[in-house]
Protein backbone atom coordinates (compact mmCIF):
# COMPACT_ATOMS: atom_id res chain seq x y z
CA UNK A 1 0.00 0.00 0.00
CA UNK A 2 1.21 3.35 -0.89
CA UNK A 3 2.01 5.27 2.24
CA UNK A 4 0.87 8.17 3.25
CA UNK A 5 1.42 10.82 6.13
CA UNK A 6 -1.79 12.56 6.23
CA UNK A 7 -3.21 10.25 9.39
CA UNK A 8 -3.01 12.84 11.91
CA UNK A 9 -4.45 15.40 9.67
CA UNK A 10 -7.04 13.19 8.68
CA UNK A 11 -7.95 12.16 12.40
CA UNK A 12 -8.32 15.97 13.00
CA UNK A 13 -10.79 16.63 10.19
CA UNK A 14 -12.82 13.78 11.63
CA UNK A 15 -12.76 14.92 14.96
CA UNK A 16 -14.23 18.93 13.49
CA UNK A 17 -16.62 17.04 11.50
CA UNK A 18 -16.37 19.27 8.82
CA UNK A 19 -15.99 16.80 5.67
CA UNK A 20 -13.65 18.43 3.73
CA UNK A 21 -10.70 16.59 3.74
CA UNK A 22 -11.99 14.77 0.01
CA UNK A 23 -9.50 11.76 -0.15
CA UNK A 24 -11.16 9.58 -3.05
CA UNK A 25 -11.24 6.26 -2.56
CA UNK A 26 -8.40 5.68 -5.36
CA UNK A 27 -6.03 7.25 -2.87
CA UNK A 28 -6.48 4.09 -0.59
CA UNK A 29 -6.82 1.50 -3.11
CA UNK A 30 -4.14 -1.19 -3.20
CA UNK A 31 -1.67 -0.71 -6.26
CA UNK A 32 -1.37 -4.00 -9.03
CA UNK A 33 2.78 -3.10 -9.02
CA UNK A 34 4.86 -2.14 -6.03
CA UNK A 35 6.92 0.64 -6.68
CA UNK A 36 10.18 1.67 -4.38
CA UNK A 37 9.64 4.57 -1.94
CA UNK A 38 12.24 7.17 -3.66
CA UNK A 39 13.03 10.55 -1.74
CA UNK A 40 10.74 12.07 -5.62
CA UNK A 41 7.92 9.83 -4.60
CA UNK A 42 8.36 11.18 -0.83
CA UNK A 43 8.68 14.68 -1.95
CA UNK A 44 5.40 14.16 -4.47
CA UNK A 45 3.68 12.69 -1.37
CA UNK A 46 4.42 15.36 1.03
CA UNK A 47 3.75 18.40 -1.53
CA UNK A 48 0.22 16.56 -1.53
CA UNK A 49 -0.48 16.63 1.91
CA UNK A 50 1.04 19.92 2.51
CA UNK A 51 -2.02 21.47 -0.46
CA UNK A 52 -4.53 19.79 1.26
CA UNK A 53 -3.46 20.74 4.89
CA UNK A 54 -3.12 24.12 3.85
CA UNK A 55 -6.89 23.47 1.96
CA UNK A 56 -8.45 22.09 5.09
CA UNK A 57 -6.80 25.25 7.80
CA UNK A 58 -7.97 27.56 5.48
CA UNK A 59 -11.40 26.06 5.42
CA UNK A 60 -11.58 25.93 8.86
CA UNK A 61 -10.41 29.39 9.86
CA UNK A 62 -12.81 30.79 7.01
CA UNK A 63 -15.92 28.68 9.16
CA UNK A 64 -14.23 30.01 12.48
CA UNK A 65 -14.61 33.52 10.93
CA UNK A 66 -18.40 33.19 9.64
CA UNK A 67 -19.31 31.54 13.20
CA UNK A 68 -17.65 34.40 15.15
CA UNK A 69 -19.70 37.56 13.18
CA UNK A 70 -22.71 35.60 13.24
CA UNK A 71 -22.47 34.60 16.75
CA UNK A 72 -23.39 31.11 15.59
CA UNK A 73 -21.46 29.09 18.49
CA UNK A 74 -19.83 29.47 21.98
CA UNK A 75 -16.98 31.72 22.05
CA UNK A 76 -15.28 28.94 24.16
CA UNK A 77 -15.94 26.78 21.34
CA UNK A 78 -14.32 29.07 18.67
CA UNK A 79 -11.43 29.69 20.77
CA UNK A 80 -10.60 25.57 21.07
CA UNK A 81 -11.18 25.33 17.12
CA UNK A 82 -8.48 28.35 16.70
CA UNK A 83 -6.16 26.30 19.35
CA UNK A 84 -6.56 23.37 17.17
CA UNK A 85 -5.72 25.12 13.50
CA UNK A 86 -2.91 26.55 14.84
CA UNK A 87 -1.44 22.84 15.87
CA UNK A 88 -1.06 22.52 11.82
CA UNK A 89 0.39 25.96 10.32
CA UNK A 90 0.63 25.61 6.66
CA UNK A 91 4.05 26.16 6.05
CA UNK A 92 5.57 28.73 3.48
CA UNK A 93 1.72 30.31 3.34
CA UNK A 94 2.35 32.69 5.56
CA UNK A 95 4.27 36.22 5.17
CA UNK A 96 6.57 37.17 8.22
CA UNK A 97 4.90 40.33 9.85
CA UNK A 98 8.28 41.63 11.37
CA UNK A 99 8.73 45.15 11.21
CA UNK A 100 5.32 45.87 9.66
CA UNK A 101 2.77 48.66 10.97
CA UNK A 102 -0.88 47.75 12.13
CA UNK A 103 -1.49 51.00 13.95
CA UNK A 104 0.34 53.89 14.24
CA UNK A 105 -1.68 57.61 15.32
CA UNK A 106 -0.17 60.46 17.36
CA UNK A 107 -3.33 62.41 16.65
CA UNK A 108 -1.69 65.43 15.21
CA UNK A 109 -4.57 66.00 12.63
CA UNK A 110 -6.58 66.45 15.59
CA UNK A 111 -8.97 64.46 14.94
CA UNK A 112 -9.66 60.54 16.05
CA UNK A 113 -11.88 59.11 12.69
CA UNK A 114 -9.42 58.95 10.15
CA UNK A 115 -6.00 57.59 9.56
CA UNK A 116 -6.68 55.77 11.43
CA UNK A 117 -10.09 55.06 12.22
CA UNK A 118 -11.30 54.98 15.59
CA UNK A 119 -14.67 54.40 17.06
CA UNK A 120 -16.14 55.60 20.71
CA UNK A 121 -18.49 52.64 21.86
CA UNK A 122 -18.95 54.30 25.55
CA UNK A 123 -18.33 57.35 27.10
CA UNK A 124 -16.95 60.12 25.27
CA UNK A 125 -13.11 60.38 23.82
CA UNK A 126 -11.62 63.56 22.32
CA UNK A 127 -8.89 64.96 20.49
CA UNK A 128 -6.68 67.59 22.35
CA UNK A 129 -4.31 69.86 20.31
CA UNK A 130 -3.17 72.54 23.08
CA UNK A 131 -1.55 73.20 26.21
CA UNK A 132 -0.10 70.33 27.93
CA UNK A 133 -3.22 68.17 27.45
CA UNK A 134 -2.05 66.74 23.85
CA UNK A 135 -3.66 63.88 22.32
CA UNK A 136 -6.38 61.33 22.38
CA UNK A 137 -8.03 62.16 25.77
CA UNK A 138 -11.09 60.97 27.84
CA UNK A 139 -12.07 62.36 31.36
CA UNK A 140 -14.67 61.17 33.64
CA UNK A 141 -13.60 62.62 36.61
CA UNK A 142 -14.42 60.24 39.14
CA UNK A 143 -14.15 56.65 40.40
CA UNK A 144 -15.93 53.64 38.21
CA UNK A 145 -18.43 52.91 40.57
CA UNK A 146 -19.06 49.75 39.04
CA UNK A 147 -16.72 47.20 38.18
CA UNK A 148 -16.31 46.26 34.65
CA UNK A 149 -15.77 42.41 33.69
CA UNK A 150 -13.36 41.31 30.99
CA UNK A 151 -16.39 40.41 28.46
CA UNK A 152 -18.30 43.74 29.07
CA UNK A 153 -14.73 45.79 27.92
CA UNK A 154 -14.56 43.96 25.08
CA UNK A 155 -18.34 43.58 24.12
CA UNK A 156 -18.11 47.51 24.51
CA UNK A 157 -16.23 47.53 20.89
CA UNK A 158 -19.75 46.54 19.76
CA UNK A 159 -21.40 49.13 21.90
CA UNK A 160 -23.13 46.81 23.82
CA UNK A 161 -22.82 48.94 26.98
CA UNK A 162 -23.49 52.05 25.35
CA UNK A 163 -26.93 52.65 26.44
CA UNK A 164 -26.91 50.27 29.89
CA UNK A 165 -23.70 51.76 31.35
CA UNK A 166 -23.80 55.30 32.90
CA UNK A 167 -21.25 57.69 31.29
CA UNK A 168 -19.16 58.09 33.92
CA UNK A 169 -18.56 54.26 34.54
CA UNK A 170 -16.46 53.72 31.42
CA UNK A 171 -15.77 55.34 28.29
CA UNK A 172 -14.04 53.03 25.42
CA UNK A 173 -12.57 53.46 21.74
CA UNK A 174 -11.26 50.61 19.76
CA UNK A 175 -9.74 50.51 16.00
CA UNK A 176 -9.91 47.64 13.62
CA UNK A 177 -6.67 46.11 12.11
CA UNK A 178 -5.74 42.85 11.07
CA UNK A 179 -2.92 42.44 13.56
CA UNK A 180 -0.26 39.00 13.69
CA UNK A 181 -0.19 37.66 17.52
CA UNK A 182 3.32 38.06 17.42
CA UNK A 183 3.30 42.65 18.19
CA UNK A 184 5.34 45.16 20.04
CA UNK A 185 3.09 47.98 21.00
CA UNK A 186 4.28 51.47 22.40
CA UNK A 187 2.19 54.30 23.94
CA UNK A 188 3.02 57.48 25.09
CA UNK A 189 0.43 59.33 27.38
CA UNK A 190 -0.13 61.33 30.44
CA UNK A 191 -2.15 60.07 33.41
CA UNK A 192 -3.53 63.24 35.57
CA UNK A 193 -5.43 61.18 38.53
CA UNK A 194 -5.75 58.24 40.26
CA UNK A 195 -9.21 57.97 40.09
CA UNK A 196 -9.65 55.00 37.84
CA UNK A 197 -7.89 52.09 35.62
CA UNK A 198 -6.79 52.39 32.38
CA UNK A 199 -7.50 49.13 30.30
CA UNK A 200 -5.63 48.64 26.99
CA UNK A 201 -4.88 45.75 24.60
CA UNK A 202 -5.95 43.59 20.76
CA UNK A 203 -8.98 41.81 20.34
CA UNK A 204 -10.04 38.68 18.47
CA UNK A 205 -13.25 38.17 16.34
CA UNK A 206 -16.04 40.33 15.27
CA UNK A 207 -17.35 39.77 18.34
CA UNK A 208 -14.41 40.74 20.38
CA UNK A 209 -15.08 37.33 22.55
CA UNK A 210 -11.17 37.04 23.15
CA UNK A 211 -7.73 38.75 23.49
CA UNK A 212 -5.00 40.22 25.42
CA UNK A 213 -5.42 43.25 28.18
CA UNK A 214 -2.79 45.40 29.95
CA UNK A 215 -4.49 47.07 32.80
CA UNK A 216 -2.64 50.15 34.63
CA UNK A 217 -4.07 50.57 38.02
CA UNK A 218 -2.95 53.87 39.23
CA UNK A 219 -2.62 53.78 43.60
CA UNK A 220 -3.01 50.37 43.66
CA UNK A 221 -0.42 48.35 45.01
CA UNK A 222 -0.47 45.97 42.31
CA UNK A 223 0.01 48.70 39.60
CA UNK A 224 -0.22 46.51 36.35
CA UNK A 225 -2.00 43.34 35.22
CA UNK A 226 -2.19 41.43 32.26
CA UNK A 227 -4.95 39.27 31.18
CA UNK A 228 -6.69 36.88 29.06
CA UNK A 229 -9.68 37.27 28.11
CA UNK A 230 -12.39 34.47 26.33
CA UNK A 231 -15.62 34.53 26.95
CA UNK A 232 -17.01 35.44 29.85
CA UNK A 233 -13.42 34.20 31.64
CA UNK A 234 -10.61 36.58 32.47
CA UNK A 235 -7.41 35.19 33.53
CA UNK A 236 -4.23 37.08 35.12
CA UNK A 237 -1.42 35.81 33.08
CA UNK A 238 1.15 38.37 35.16
CA UNK A 239 1.08 41.51 37.39
CA UNK A 240 3.55 43.84 38.62
CA UNK A 241 2.87 43.79 42.17
CA UNK A 242 4.12 47.06 43.41
CA UNK A 243 2.92 50.95 42.63
CA UNK A 244 3.23 52.58 39.53
CA UNK A 245 2.89 56.60 39.65
CA UNK A 246 2.17 58.04 36.25
CA UNK A 247 0.49 60.95 37.93
CA UNK A 248 3.20 63.55 37.85
CA UNK A 249 2.59 65.27 34.69
CA UNK A 250 4.84 64.10 33.09
CA UNK A 251 4.76 61.96 29.61
CA UNK A 252 5.33 57.98 30.47
CA UNK A 253 5.61 55.33 27.68
CA UNK A 254 4.41 51.66 28.00
CA UNK A 255 5.87 49.08 25.75
CA UNK A 256 4.07 45.78 24.91
CA UNK A 257 5.73 43.11 23.31
CA UNK A 258 4.59 39.23 22.53
CA UNK A 259 6.71 36.64 20.76
CA UNK A 260 5.75 33.82 18.62
CA UNK A 261 6.46 31.37 21.97
CA UNK A 262 4.29 33.50 23.43
CA UNK A 263 6.01 35.50 25.76
CA UNK A 264 5.05 38.73 26.43
CA UNK A 265 7.04 42.03 27.84
CA UNK A 266 5.62 44.89 29.74
CA UNK A 267 7.67 47.94 30.27
CA UNK A 268 7.28 51.34 31.72
CA UNK A 269 9.83 54.07 30.50
CA UNK A 270 12.30 51.56 29.84
CA UNK A 271 11.86 49.42 32.70
CA UNK A 272 10.90 45.62 32.31
CA UNK A 273 7.84 45.14 34.98
CA UNK A 274 6.29 41.96 33.54
CA UNK A 275 7.46 38.77 32.10
CA UNK A 276 4.83 36.37 31.31
CA UNK A 277 3.89 33.51 29.34
CA UNK A 278 0.33 32.53 27.78
CA UNK A 279 -0.09 30.71 24.67
CA UNK A 280 -4.29 30.30 24.81
CA UNK A 281 -5.07 32.68 22.32
CA UNK A 282 -3.73 31.94 18.73
CA UNK A 283 -4.30 33.28 15.12
CA UNK A 284 -4.50 36.31 13.74
CA UNK A 285 -5.77 39.68 16.31
CA UNK A 286 -8.46 41.89 14.61
CA UNK A 287 -7.99 45.57 16.78
CA UNK A 288 -7.05 47.27 19.58
CA UNK A 289 -8.95 48.58 22.55
CA UNK A 290 -8.52 51.91 24.96
CA UNK A 291 -10.94 51.72 27.97
CA UNK A 292 -10.67 54.34 31.00
CA UNK A 293 -12.79 53.49 34.05
CA UNK A 294 -12.66 56.51 36.00
CA UNK A 295 -9.81 58.31 35.37
CA UNK A 296 -8.13 61.20 33.16
CA UNK A 297 -5.99 59.97 30.37
CA UNK A 298 -4.14 61.54 27.36
CA UNK A 299 -2.86 59.28 25.22
CA UNK A 300 -0.25 61.42 22.91
CA UNK A 301 0.85 58.68 20.42
CA UNK A 302 -0.16 54.64 19.80
CA UNK A 303 2.08 52.41 17.79
CA UNK A 304 1.37 48.65 16.81
CA UNK A 305 3.88 46.72 14.37
CA UNK A 306 4.59 43.02 13.86
CA UNK A 307 7.61 41.54 16.15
Amino acid sequence: MKRSNLGKVSVAAMLIGLGAWGIGSAALAEESTYKPWTSATQAQANQTSDQKLTSLVTDLNALIKKAETANAADPNFIADLKKLAAKYPTTGTTASTAGQVFISDNFADGNYTANPTWKVSAGTWQVDTKGQSIGLSSIIGQSASNKVSGNDVLKAILGVQQQQAPQSTYASIYTAAAMSNTFKMSMKLVSANKKGPLNIGPYQGASASSGYRLVYQPGNETGLILQRIVGNQVTQVGAYNDPVNLEDGKVHELLWSREASGKMRVYVDGQQLIIATDTQIQGNLDGWLNVNQGGAYWIREIKVVGL
